[in-house]
């Protein structure tokens, strides 16, 4: 594969399904660099322009089992897209992930066999 295939893989370290994800990628012999969300802090700009790229709506993109989520007592459907960046990027737990990116688009892979259709 080409440079210009590269993928980007944003996970958090200790993630089960962004591990499996990775783990799928190297199978597949797919070229690829990880950037874990946590190091650098994922900034509210590049979740913005992540979740654009897989044409996701913020409140899409929240994963609910993140402990932050139930401390919260969330009801998306009282925050703007504007407000849901901002608690992701303050508390990235609350980021679905892994996100799979070739540049142009991203998936939200919660099934490594997604990454696919970026191959």
């Amino acid at each position: 594969m080409g440079e210009r295939n590269l993928l980007t893989v944003y996970v958090k370290s200790s993630c089960g399904t962004c591990a499996r994800t990775i783990d799928y990628l190297n199978e597949k012999k797919a070229s690829f660099r990880i950037v874990d969300i946590f190091n650098p802090h994922l900034r509210k700009e590049e979740i913005r322009k992540l979740l654009e790229k897989a044409n996701t709506k913020p409140v899409e993109a929240i994963r609910k089992k993140d402990s932050m989520y139930k401390k919260l007592q969330m009801d998306i459907k009282q925050y703007s897209d504007d407000q849901v960046l901002d608690l992701m990027s303050e508390h990235l737990g609350l980021l679905l992930r892994p996100i799979v990116t070739n540049g142009e688009k991203a998936i939200i892979t919660v099934d490594p066999t997604l990454a696919d259709q970026l191959l």
